[in-house]
């Protein structure tokens, strides 16, 4: 357990907040969602508020997290600004329909610590559900807040994979890179899997001008035709089968035929990692080729700029 593990959202961030560099922003209908979660989860709680007396009040969650908050903050009310723009005092409701967003969090925090051991785990699912469905970028895991915003990826990966296998004349890559992005979108998260490894071994064939051939056997053949030449020797069969190997691996296990008796249920978080993972390994593949074999063209096709470590918003 590292120091910060039981420090609040708020105290965490602070530095972050106070700049604002870290944006935050929730909707008014998710917090309604978010209170309601909360209050259903409001368990009673015994406080022992003498400890020199044996005596346990009968409580709940919600009642103690009030003057936890009045700690935390150094005040002695909860406050929100009012539609005249003074503060106004509220209740714990009000608050936090009304306060700023780092503040739901250490609420969602302090509730969640609260919560009885057998009732942690479905109270973090529900909340994430509520999350997934309000477009929230933001994914709560045992106490932390994580952001888990997709944005980075679309911008930056699929749209630049899409681009690059347009101008390339990868025409059969194209069209299943394509069919995969709306399976997810769909809901096909199979079909997601399966057409992202089709255009990954499309794109293979492509580079080594092959009709056919099984993935093992495509990504053997990068490394013949120098797409793994900037990789150490003796670290090139690792690369092929720990990394390369990832989309198919993940077509024969999840998507693929022969499942045996137990049937695989793909879930939207394996799909869009099938996803990222091919278009991020068809870019590899396509700019080493590239780079291997540039254009002999005096208007070469858009290749879109490597992506810079400091640009990733995780």
């Amino acid at each position: 357990m590292n120091s910060n593990y039981h420090k609040p959202f708020s105290k965490l961030h602070e530095k972050a907040i106070r700049e604002k560099s870290l944006a935050l922003s929730l909707s008014k209908r998710l917090r309604n969602r978010i209170s309601r979660l909360l209050y259903e989860y409001n368990d009673s709680v015994g406080v022992q508020r003498d400890p020199n007396d044996r005596w346990i009040d009968n409580s709940d969650i919600a009642t103690e997290i009030i003057p936890k908050l009045y700690k935390l903050y150094g005040v002695d009310r909860l406050e929100v600004r009012g539609e005249s723009g003074g503060k106004v005092k509220t209740d714990l409701k009000g608050f936090i329909i009304g306060c700023y967003p780092n503040h739901v969090f250490d609420i969602i925090q302090l509730w969640y610590d609260d919560c009885a051991p057998d009732r942690q785990n479905t109270f973090q699912q529900e909340l994430n559900q509520i999350f997934d469905e309000e477009a929230c970028p933001w994914c709560f895991y045992d106490y932390n807040f994580f952001k888990v915003d997709s944005k980075f990826m679309e911008e930056k990966v699929l749209m630049q994979t899409q681009e690059l296998l347009g101008e390339q004349s990868y025409h059969g890559a194209m069209q299943e890179f394509v069919e995969a992005r709306n399976d997810f979108s769909s809901g096909d998260f199979k079909g997601t899997i399966l057409n992202a490894c089709k255009a990954f071994e499309s794109a293979m064939k492509v580079i080594l001008c092959k009709d056919g051939g099984a993935a093992d056997d495509l990504i053997k053949g990068l490394d013949k035709a120098g797409i793994l030449d900037d990789i150490p020797q003796n670290l090139r069969r690792p690369f092929e089968t720990k990394v390369l190997q990832t989309v198919p691996f993940m077509r024969n296990t999840l998507a693929g035929h022969g499942q045996g008796q137990q049937v695989v249920t793909v879930s939207r978080e394996l799909a869009e990692l099938g996803l990222h993972l091919s278009g991020a390994l068809i870019l590899f593949c396509i700019r080493r080729q590239l780079a291997i074999n540039p254009p002999s063209f005096s208007n070469p096709p858009y290749i879109p700029d490597e992506i810079p470590d400091d640009d990733v918003p995780f």
